[in-house]
């Protein structure tokens, strides 16, 4: 007759051998600068903002919009979210203000060990980066 302590025993040994390490996770950050002139990654309005507003674009986006990090396969990685948006105005001596907005995102939890990292922000992809490049946080213009 076998002892059910030693079962339970070799149970939780064998159970500890089988499990499977989670993957070590980073997080990436970075800023989009949108002209307003519609040169830009996200299809801007072309309005007049004054600065600290709010970026108003096509499509919208604003703090708490998703940003997606997905897999050269187009899987999604990791969900992020964008952090802030401000439309500063920057002085340019050919049209005295140029105004843009600026869009801080971040993303945790994304998986280390891809070669590339592809960026979403609502429906428009940002580029493709390194590992290396979203932990420095990367300046998308």
């Amino acid at each position: 007759m076998r002892s059910p302590l030693l079962m339970l025993l070799l149970l939780v040994a064998l159970g500890g051998c089988s499990a499977v390490a989670a993957p070590e996770l980073f997080t990436g950050q970075g800023t989009v600068r949108l002209a307003l002139d519609g040169s830009a990654h996200v299809e801007a309005d072309r309005m007049h903002l004054e600065s600290g507003d709010p970026c108003y674009s096509k499509p919208a986006v604003t703090t708490g919009e998703q940003v997606l990090v997905k897999d050269d396969g187009d899987k999604i990685l990791a969900r992020g979210t964008v952090t802030e948006t401000t439309t500063p105005a920057k002085y340019n001596i050919f049209d005295k203000y140029a105004m843009y907005c600026v869009i801080h995102f971040e993303v945790t939890d994304i998986p280390r060990g891809e070669a590339f990292y592809d960026l979403e922000l609502s429906g428009s992809d940002l580029g493709v980066y390194t590992e290396d490049e979203l932990r420095e946080g990367v300046v998308i213009e």
